[in-house]
């Protein structure tokens, strides 16, 4: 552990208190989650989560504890800025892509964060690495803030899921001296622990009385590709291939989404109920067996590259080895399609279109 435990404690202690008194003004500022449409929680549950991580953050920030750079703060924050209003008033999916795609530009242009290492992987081409490594960690930085986002549909799933990673890029930061980065990552898990006590079902807690809101979960996405990044960044880092592997689940489900969603000559960003998520609640699971199930395979897939990185795996072997959870989350989703296609088939209404794509 590289930060003092009192500041972890203090951290986790602002999430919950900022949470606790923020929720009954939630409904006057607007900063609610009504069940509608495709969104079926129980009740309009306030989504104060992701202010309360920032203010910890902040307060953490104020103290000397962070130290990540003032290019990544502003990175985060004005993310979670874009995220804020959208949850106030919704904006359109291809105007929040660009604006992240702008603030993503902060950490580059600063030199705070460089292109990722490509390894053996562009060997016979050395003059393009930079280039090829910069687009790639560009491109990562939008994918993992989306996908963080995206997954954020089951109470207690995009913080587990978030946790697991912080939690292996922890040890792996500290075993390559990276304190800094190390420190960074337990601040993180503290603030989202706090977020956790209100937004994961227990036995004194039905449902989640909090949810993260956009302005959250894309805050944690950003945050979590800003040190993803700057540990690969680092002199005789771990290779980048690796480091997929802590935020695999996540982003298998997102590029899966986007190329059924493309297939089904939609818009990528169109809204429905095609995630993981929902596909294991399709198939039986209950909400709290589905978001755990979900969040102990991506704790999984977390361990897969922590050894990676400890026995030095080579790149192209670690990039090689994603095919399996590539595999596993495309046999889920044909298993879903053939269950939700049986269920249509067998239905007294006589439907004929897969549920699952109604939804």
């Amino acid at each position: 552990m590289s930060i003092q435990p009192t500041i972890l404690l203090n951290v986790f202690l602002v999430v919950v208190v900022v949470i606790h008194y923020f929720q009954p003004l939630a409904a006057r500022l607007g900063f609610m989650d009504v069940p509608m449409g495709r969104k079926r929680h129980e009740a309009a549950t306030p989504t104060c989560g992701g202010v309360a991580i920032l203010l910890a953050l902040a307060v953490a920030a104020t103290f000397g504890a962070l130290s990540a750079p003032a290019s990544a703060c502003a990175w985060v924050l004005i993310v979670a800025c874009i995220g804020a209003v959208d949850d106030l008033r919704g904006l359109p999916a291809l105007g929040r892509l660009v604006s992240y795609g702008l603030a993503a530009l902060l950490l580059f242009v600063s030199g705070d964060v460089a292109g990722v290492p490509m390894g053996d992987l562009t060997a016979s081409l050395p003059q393009i690495s930079p280039v090829v490594g910069t687009i790639v960690a560009f491109g990562f930085a939008l994918l993992l803030l989306n996908s963080i986002n995206m997954i954020d549909g089951l109470d207690g799933l995009a913080g587990g899921v978030t946790v697991s990673a912080l939690f292996w890029l922890c040890l792996i930061a500290l075993a390559n001296g990276e304190a800094g980065i190390a420190g960074d990552a337990e601040i993180a898990i503290a603030a989202t622990a706090g977020f956790l006590v209100f937004n994961m079902r227990n036995a004194w807690r039905p449902r989640a009385s909090a949810f993260l809101g956009d302005a959250g979960s894309t805050a944690l996405g950003a945050g979590l590709a800003y040190l993803i990044l700057g540990l690969a960044s680092k002199e005789n880092a771990p290779t980048f291939a690796a480091l997929l592997w802590l935020v695999a689940v996540p982003l298998i489900d997102a590029v899966s989404l986007i190329i059924r969603r493309i297939a089904a000559r939609r818009s990528p960003f169109s809204p429905d109920r095609w995630h993981i998520h929902h596909l294991l609640l399709d198939l039986g699971l209950s909400h709290q067996k589905a978001s755990a199930a979900i969040t102990a395979t991506a704790f999984v897939c977390g361990a897969v590259g922590y050894l990676g990185v400890m026995v030095d795996i080579p790149a192209n072997l670690m990039l090689l080895g994603l095919s399996l959870p590539v595999a596993a989350h495309t046999a889920l989703v044909r298993i879903a399609a053939r269950s939700a296609g049986k269920q249509a088939s067998g239905a007294a209404t006589g439907v004929s279109v897969p549920a699952l794509q109604q939804r």
